[in-house]
């Protein structure tokens, strides 16, 4: 990191021992408690910045710069209590500049915490003191000033236990170091480019990959126009403060990295993990493998990854490919062409990830696949994620769904347009066994092709999906809306736009009136024509017409139900009339 300071979000828990500490009396009694007018025990600054610490101080000690304890309490100090005694823990040495965030507290009998500030050889309140509250606001605490540019940041547990015994102090604090962040330049060697440069926009430099062996986290790499290798990122970003590397629209990658064979790999070839990285813009063609790829392992996910309006065309495997990563969002991406897999392929475990409007075409496998991937390592389980507002056709000639999804919970689809797909529309099993469950199917509008399967595709012992307000059609000449297997337990389907064809495990065809039957489900769903619901089929816009069969024609399940998407694929809010639309489109104004 050299001499810039660096945007840290820190969050510790410690343990502090109740000891005996000289200095400062302990409160009487409970109605009479007041907080110190100085903390006991410390009586230099040399005691907290030094390597050695006495052990009747019953402190801790953290240098956020240096990442690692100066000094720390030893287990054995976790002595039995009185009521004359105190603890306290000191948990910083932060720049003056330092902006406090906030604070949780958890502990066993009566107690103060404070933020205070080291003057005259004592440390001194720096604000008032708060009285065994479970969280404060700190965030008034940045004008602090120090003899030495340093504000120390000492909270503390200071009153009486009760009852006596071990006192526990567990606190999370957070705050932020300012960070000085640095924008650099890539442009062709035609343009100016040379890695000699510094980088800056008028002496930009040549190679992305130069660009990626200097950033530092909170940094911003712009590409200009041109035809550029691709590179290997390892550095991470922190809160707030992402590793960003730009595009800009206009910079194209056409060929590996020098150390896989992706266009853009991003990966921690280290002890830690990558977070806080975003790369944007870039259009990336011919990869040997992935346009577009990152990586985090079994035991460290990559985290806080944004990978947002590349274009990403006839790589030789995937167009962008995640593995083990959570908190991740892909959004606004076009991935067409992969020549032996997916469009976009999240695998290895995800939590918390976002797929939004991206759009997956001609791709031989799925166009976008979920994939827990239980023989990787981690739990084999995606969970919490939103897919939602995708664009998926001409997918599947190989085999593979629109939008496939092997051992997945707790997800949302929704509001995603899939039509003339050689496979399946959409598709929830689970080849682990691991199961997938308690997931939500709302609001989409699938029409699978000619040669395509089923619109909506379970099996493997999925549990509990709920699909409401989509259309389910089929151009195909005997399959049609909904295949469940008959281990699928719990659907709960209803006001979908649906064909008179439905099967449950290896059984035959179903009519709608059958299926009600035999399913319990789809009471208010029913059947209707394609050229009664859209605009435009030869022209593949599949808004629906207004007034028609689809209009207003679904159900809000509730203002308060959270999976009902909030607008459309267009940013149109809804619903906008008196329900919902049916399908991926809400039709704006109906209101007027």
């Amino acid at each position: 990191m050299g001499a810039r300071a660096r945007h840290i979000l820190l969050i510790i828990a410690i343990a502090a021992a109740a000891i005996s500490c000289g200095g400062g009396p302990a409160p009487a009694a409970e109605t009479a408690r007041q907080p110190p007018a100085a903390l006991p025990g410390i009586t230099s600054l040399d005691a907290l910045r030094g390597a050695s610490v006495a052990a009747t101080h019953g402190f801790i000690v953290r240098d956020p710069l240096a990442g690692a304890h100066v000094a720390a309490v030893d287990e054995a100090l976790n002595f039995n209590c009185t009521p004359d005694t105190a603890a306290f823990a000191v948990y910083a040495v932060l720049p003056e500049s330092t902006d406090l965030r906030s604070l949780d507290a958890g502990v066993a009998g009566n107690f103060w915490v404070m933020v205070a500030d080291y003057d005259a050889g004592c440390w001194q309140p720096a604000g008032p003191a708060f009285d065994g509250a479970e969280s404060y606001d700190l965030t008034g605490y940045t004008d602090l000033t120090s003899p030495d540019g340093w504000f120390y940041c000492a909270v503390v547990a200071y009153g009486e236990p009760e009852p006596a015994g071990n006192f526990l102090l567990s606190l999370d604090l957070t705050y932020d170091i300012p960070l000085d962040t640095e924008t650099y330049y890539v442009a062709t060697p035609a343009d100016g480019g040379d890695d000699a440069n510094p980088g800056s926009a008028a002496l930009p430099w040549a190679t992305l990959q130069h660009a990626a062996d200097s950033v530092g986290p909170g940094d911003t790499v712009l590409a200009g126009p041109g035809d550029y290798a691709g590179f290997h990122l390892e550095q991470s970003g922190v809160t707030g403060h992402p590793v960003t590397f730009d595009g800009q629209g206009s910079a194209r990658i056409v060929s590996d990295n020098q150390n896989t064979r992706d266009g853009i790999n991003v990966e921690d070839w280290g002890e830690d993990s990558i977070h806080h990285v975003t790369v944007r813009g870039f259009t990336v063609t011919g990869a040997t493998r992935a346009g577009i790829r990152f990586s985090g392992t079994e035991s460290l996910h990559a985290h806080h990854i944004t990978i947002a309006d590349n274009v990403c065309d006839q790589n030789g495997r995937w167009g962008i490919f995640c593995g083990f990563n959570d908190d991740i969002t892909v959004t606004g991406n076009v991935c067409s062409r992969s020549g032996t897999e997916h469009g976009i392929y999240l695998s290895n475990s995800c939590k918390r990830y976002v797929l939004r409007h991206n759009t997956c075409r001609d791709n031989y496998g799925c166009g976008i696949h979920n994939n827990g991937d239980l023989e990787a390592g981690g739990d084999g389980i995606m969970e919490w994620g939103y897919i939602e507002y995708n664009t998926c056709y001409g997918n599947g000639a190989g085999g593979g769904s629109a939008l496939n999804f092997d051992t997945v919970r707790h997800c949302r689809i929704r509001g995603n347009l899939c039509y003339a797909n050689h496979s399946s529309g959409i598709s929830i099993y689970s080849v682990s066994g691991l199961g997938s469950a308690d997931n939500y199917v709302i609001n989409n509008t699938v029409i699978t092709g000619t040669d395509g399967r089923w619109c909506l595709n379970l099996k493997d012992a999925t549990a509990n999906t709920v699909a409401y307000n989509n259309i389910f059609l089929s151009d195909h000449d005997w399959r049609g809306s909904i295949d469940i297997g008959a281990d699928c337990t719990g659907l709960d389907s209803d006001y979908n736009i649906v064909m008179d064809r439905f099967v449950i495990g290896e059984g035959g065809v179903l009519s709608l009136a059958d299926w009600r039957t035999a399913m319990g489900t789809d009471a208010h769903s029913f059947t209707a024509a394609p050229a009664e619901l859209f605009v435009d089929i030869p022209g593949a816009d599949f808004h629906i017409i207004y007034g028609g069969p689809a209009h207003d024609a679904g159900t809000m399940l509730g203002v308060e139900f959270s999976p009902m998407p909030a607008y459309d694929a267009d940013g149109d809010y809804r619903p906008d009339g008196a329900q919902y639309d049916i399908g991926y489109d809400e039709i704006a104004g109906s209101w007027d």
